[in-house]
């Protein structure tokens, strides 16, 4: 094949799919950093669907598998003014030593994933909360007369 398939935009994916840091211990700093910046956010935590996925009845499953599934890790919002808000859909997914992908999204997520900003460290996170922080602010000033 002269040009073989291969996704450019995409990071290269880990060899060794080992994540430097945990994927739970990046949401909790991150979580810490929003409420440090009283930034109003709204999550699922695993641990809830893990409770749904064990303790409530299929159809109470479903439903809300249909509802909240292929949600991002945090939404995050900012009012602007007016009964206007703006939203952060961050999604935090594992790397590898050498910023390699080691988390993926998955199900319903995939139909999704352009429209996020998918992060892959703490940093890379706060940069792109602190970026929309600005933006909304540059927002909210252009809105106000």
């Amino acid at each position: 094949m002269m040009f073989p398939k291969k996704k450019w935009s995409h990071p290269e994916k880990s060899k060794t799919m080992v994540s430097e840091c945990p994927e739970s211990l990046m949401q909790g700093t991150v979580d810490e950093y929003l409420q440090l910046k009283r930034i109003k956010f709204y999550r699922i935590p695993d641990s809830f669907w893990r409770w749904i996925a064990m303790k409530a009845p299929p159809n109470i499953q479903k439903w809300f598998r249909g509802m909240f599934g292929g949600q991002p890790d945090n939404t995050c919002i900012i009012p602007i003014g007016d009964g206007f808000a703006l939203t952060l859909l961050l999604e935090l997914k594992t790397q590898d030593s050498k910023s390699r992908v080691v988390g993926r999204t998955h199900g319903k997520q995939k139909h999704e994933e352009e429209h996020w900003k998918i992060c892959r460290s703490v940093d890379q996170a706060i940069a792109e909360i602190d970026k929309f922080e600005k933006k909304a602010e540059e927002i909210r000033k252009l809105l106000t007369p």
